[in-house]
């Protein structure tokens, strides 16, 4: 028994028969990293010991963990006692949280022993490839390759040595140098050494025990694009409107093949015909190789080609886009039947410029478009799209027009149609259409009917999507602000029969306020007016037109 007891003594354990008092406590541990909510992999280990750093063998003292610094929680029994051995276990500790936390161990009358900071992150659930390559000559090194174990947020956990395999998807070719590879102490696994010996595209796998493996995105291997093929062709064509069918382009080698290369820019432009290309015209490719292009519109009528083209590669020529006449976007369904008749035109609560109230006589019945004009519209007179909110789409007001292309669209407009003759209405025209028959003075028009500044997301909307007027006519307050034919000038007092404005005069009037302006200015009756070659008030994306038909 003696010779126990001295064996003990020599290792430095006091024993019961030999017992100072305890004065230290000590901690066994050596875990730097830690899954969140998970109880340690090692469990800590403290002992009681004297002075002199020997263990005293005496059992049911209580050890407590304690968080010293970090957000940590402190999960399963943070108390052990001391076994006979004077060992306290704590066999079901754990952490809750994120980044570097300090445990702390303290027991009754004896010094606190604090651990080593314990880095907390979350368990790995599957492998993620961070960067690869995607085209790579035969037998080169996948230099760029990167994967890394993530969490069920998607972040890295940082395990350092966590060994990832890689192999063969798809593809023809075979892997070579080394395929295995363990994460670094960022955590991440590099495939430095590793290479394809092969042609054409492939895809790798990467697993690793017990986590969801990746595909990789395809790598093309050696195989070089010579041409540019149409894969989806463009269809579903209107003058103005964005395609149904948008096209997309794929990259081919010299034998006809698919290259899956990324990153190559195409460019479209029109081949053939004599309208106007608007939209994105350039496109990269995507993985698999191909350009996606998503809001390409042509302007203008009769049959157009496609052209695009990419540096070094033969380039490829779309199938004939037809677009149809420009006059069918103007039948008489789209003009409301305005009955010829009496109202009172002004206002005397508005501005100085709305006064006199006077009487107007309108003696003949004319046809007011539905809608304002659009760019639809426009484009296919013109065969193009001057519009700031050319992203809005065919069905949206065009705006940023000048009073020569506006004469300009309405001598096209009425050559490509005899008998009927187009016009702006007039100023009288305009507000008797816009009232209704009721109260231009009425505040609720503009928030029930019209885009203003509160409602319009600070741009143009299509056309015909909030409330008719009485009349059956869209948009007569707000969207954009449209020209008259009227010169400006005020108000005369007696009343008028047919009003046509002055002869002459310096400046046009617009009615109807648009998407920039505040809800509680856009009014029936108010009035603004623009010198019509000025560039900064005449042309603005504020500014459009509706027509006015005779039949």
């Amino acid at each position: 028994m003696l010779a126990v007891i001295g064996a003990l003594a020599a290792c430095g354990t006091a024993t019961e028969g030999n017992s100072p008092a305890p004065q230290a406590l000590a901690l066994t541990w050596n875990v730097a990293k830690a899954y969140s909510g998970f109880a340690f992999r090692l469990a800590p280990e403290v002992t009681v010991q004297t002075s002199a750093g020997q263990v005293v063998a005496q059992s049911g003292t209580t050890v407590e963990a304690r968080v010293l610094s970090g957000t940590g929680l402190l999960i399963g029994n943070p108390r052990a006692v001391t076994r006979v051995d004077g060992r306290a276990i704590f066999t079901d500790l754990g952490l809750r949280g994120a980044g570097p936390v300090v445990l702390q161990f303290v027991a009754d009358g004896l010094p606190a022993v604090t651990a080593n900071a314990v880095v907390l992150t979350e368990q790995p659930i599957a492998l993620t490839v961070a960067a690869q390559p995607f085209f790579v000559p035969s037998g080169g090194s996948l230099a760029t390759l990167q994967v890394f174990p993530r969490d069920v947020y998607g972040d890295n956990t940082r395990e350092q040595g966590l060994v990832v395999s890689a192999s063969l998807v798809s593809g023809s070719g075979t892997l070579s140098g080394t395929t295995a590879v363990p994460t670094d102490a960022s955590g991440v696994a590099r495939f430095s050494s590793m290479s394809i010996v092969g042609f054409g595209p492939h895809t790798l796998r990467f697993s690793a025990a017990d986590l969801q493996a990746p595909v990789s995105q395809s790598i093309n291997v050696e195989q070089r694009a010579t041409s540019l093929a149409l894969a989806i062709q463009p269809s579903g064509v209107t003058s103005g409107l964005v395609f149904r069918t948008q096209p997309r382009v794929q990259l081919r080698d010299a034998q006809g093949a698919a290259v899956s290369q990324r990153n190559v820019l195409v460019t479209v432009d029109i081949a053939s015909g004599t309208g106007s290309l608007y939209g994105t015209r350039t496109a990269t490719t995507n993985d698999q190789g191909l350009a996606l292009f998503s809001d390409l519109s042509i302007a203008g009528t009769g049959g157009h080609r496609l052209r695009f083209e990419s540096a070094s590669l033969a380039s490829v020529v779309s199938d004939s886009l037809v677009l149809p006449p420009f006059e069918l976007a103007f039948g008489l369904d789209q003009f409301a039947l305005i009955r010829a008749g009496t109202f009172q035109m002004g206002s005397e609560t508005g501005f100085s410029n709305e006064r006199p109230v006077h009487r107007v006589t309108i003696t003949r019945d004319y046809y007011l478009q539905r809608t304002e004009v659009t760019q639809a519209q426009f484009g296919a007179v013109m065969s193009r799209n001057p519009s700031v909110f050319v992203s809005c789409g065919g069905e949206c007001p065009v705006e940023n027009i000048t009073m020569a292309e506006i004469n300009e669209f309405l001598r096209r407009l009425n050559n490509a149609n005899p008998g009927v003759t187009f016009r702006l209405p007039t100023e009288a025209e305009w507000e008797f259409a816009a009232q209704a028959g009721g109260n231009g003075d009425d505040p609720l028009l503009v928030t029930t009917q019209g885009w203003h500044a509160g409602n319009s997301g600070g741009r143009t909307q299509p056309v015909a999507k909030r409330p008719a007027n009485a009349w059956g006519l869209y948009d007569m307050l707000g969207n954009v602000a449209e020209w008259v034919s009227d010169w400006y000038d005020d108000y005369p007092a007696g009343p008028l029969t047919d009003p046509l404005g002055p002869s002459i005069g310096a400046q046009k009037v617009q009615r109807g306020g648009s998407w920039n302006v505040p809800a509680a200015l856009i009014r029936v009756p108010a009035r603004q007016f623009a010198e019509p070659t000025d560039p900064q008030f005449a042309v603005r994306s504020t500014l459009g037109l509706r027509l006015v038909r005779n039949r």
